[in-house]
């Protein structure tokens, strides 16, 4: 039997955010997970600006969360793919923005018994990250845990929470967080995506620095 379809909800009001359905299929989310549990992962780190130039810390309090940077390889491979597949092509009908480079992709964990979270932030806030555009995150199990949402506080106290394999993407200049993991493992594909003249930007900024 047919489940009916829902009834039509009145949105009032809502961060200015884009959900891209089934970029990566079940199989291949659950390949991420066992790269992060076999080929090691590390305490993500959060950057500040120390004397011009950008600095990693670890700061418990801001956030908890280990991650695996993957390598090139057939896996980094078929993550491009997809991404210049499915998920360029939604930015730019949504935003009128071509993406043409994007950071390392990352596997990130956030444990509930390490008390997983990342409080609120923007994420081209310094001057070493001001080239950022946009942000994306692809939930890998959601069914495996309890919390672990995004929420932008700038828009109100909804909890948003793609679907395994789904991606959400957004402007970095979004205030958000992510919520406390209260059980499980959250896993989730991280990166950020700039186009031809924020690349110019890094190069500017690499070059200061290298100079200062």
């Amino acid at each position: 039997m047919n489940k009916s379809p829902e009834a039509p909800r009145k949105i009032t009001n809502q961060a200015p955010v884009l959900f891209v359905p089934n970029v990566l299929d079940r199989e291949f989310c659950q390949t991420l997970i066992n790269v992060w549990e076999t080929e090691g992962n590390q305490e993500s780190y959060s950057m500040i600006e120390h004397k011009g130039e950008l600095t990693p810390i670890e700061d418990d309090d801001y956030k908890r969360r280990r991650d695996h940077f993957l390598q090139e390889g057939e896996t980094h491979q078929r993550l491009r793919y997809f991404i210049r597949q499915q998920v360029r092509p939604a930015i730019k009908k949504a935003f009128h923005f071509e993406i043409t480079r994007f950071e390392s992709f990352r596997v990130g964990c956030y444990d509930a018994n390490t008390g997983g979270y990342f409080r609120p932030h923007r994420d081209d806030a310094t001057e070493g990250t001001a080239y950022r555009r946009f942000a994306m995150t692809i939930n890998l199990n959601v069914e495996d845990y309890e919390g672990g949402y995004l929420r932008f506080p700038e828009y109100g106290l909804d909890l948003y929470q793609p679907e395994t394999g789904s991606a959400l993407i957004f402007s970095c200049s979004l205030l958000h967080e992510v919520t406390d993991v209260i059980k499980g493992q959250r896993f989730a594909l991280l990166s950020f995506f700039h186009g031809e003249h924020e690349a110019q930007l890094v190069e500017e900024y690499n070059r200061r620095v290298m100079v200062s």
